[in-house]
């Protein structure tokens, strides 16, 4: 009777422990699950974050190009200026010319008369 009682004692104590064990498993599976969620959510964030800086930076590619598109356009017009500026100059002169021709051709005779 004695080694019942001690198989007994033995027996509540071994599923005492298995009990025990049982719920720090659950607790580690339920660990698990809040990591994994954490980490799905964290995931999700680094996705988005990636996303949005790949537009940001499309975005900085785009206005980037455009810029150096305008700045270009703008040397090209200013190198054109001098030559339009040099041809406004000489049509200007050359006009200029002729109306004091014009002028001295029609006044020489009425000088000499």
């Amino acid at each position: 009777h004695v080694n019942d009682d001690n198989n007994q004692i033995n027996d509540v104590e071994v599923d005492s422990e298995l009990l025990e064990l049982e719920t720090a498993l659950n607790d580690i599976e339920k660990a698990m699950d809040k990591i994994e969620s954490q980490n799905s959510s964290i995931q999700t964030k680094l996705r988005d974050l990636l996303e949005s800086n790949k537009q940001m930076a499309k975005e900085f590619t785009d206005i980037r190009r455009g810029m150096t598109s305008k700045f270009k356009e703008v040397t090209q017009r200013l190198e054109e200026t001098p030559g339009i500026a040099h041809d406004l100059a000489a049509v200007t002169s050359n006009t200029l010319s002729k109306i004091e021709q014009d002028m001295s051709s029609a006044n020489g005779p009425n000088d000499y008369e």
